[in-house]
């Protein structure tokens, strides 16, 4: 082997070769590199997807909460003037059970009251019983002083 120095067509060759295989090298690289790209750009869209998806799911899971929650205070409202309006019935119920005991407790003077009045009763309906009999002598004597005197 002799070291002799190339020539410049045989440089150049060599240089052309070389170029060649670094082409060949960059095109195999940016295959690979486009191909890498497209699927890291697939997977970013999928995961930005999902994230949207899980956004507009969760918004529609707070939309429905916040209906949940002014229907829950509507009713609680709603349920705040109904006791207020029994606690007015029940005042108005608490009266009225006192005014009933205040007169369940005259009952035992009525009682006695009415016995007393009963009596009473009887003791006039024997009175009048006697004041017919009284009335009826009354009228039998008047009967007998108003028939005529027989001359003697």
């Amino acid at each position: 082997m002799k070291n002799t120095e190339p020539t410049l067509n045989e440089v150049i060759e060599e240089f052309a070769i070389y170029l060649s295989r670094t082409e060949q090298s960059y095109e195999v690289i940016e295959k690979n590199s486009n191909r890498i790209y497209r699927r890291t750009t697939r997977i970013i869209k999928t995961v930005f997807s999902v994230i949207g998806i899980l956004l507009v799911v969760n918004m529609y899971f707070i939309y429905g909460f916040g209906n949940g929650i002014l229907s829950m205070v509507s009713s609680m409202e709603q349920m705040y003037t109904h006791f207020g309006k029994m606690s007015v019935q029940v005042s108005s119920i608490t009266r009225s059970v006192e005014k009933m005991s205040s007169h369940v407790d005259v009952l035992p003077e009525m009682a006695t009251s009415i016995d007393n009045i009963n009596q009473d009763m009887v003791h006039m309906s024997k009175s009048f019983e006697q004041v017919n009999k009284d009335m009826d002598n009354v009228e039998n004597s008047v009967n007998d002083i108003s028939r005529p005197i027989p001359k003697f």
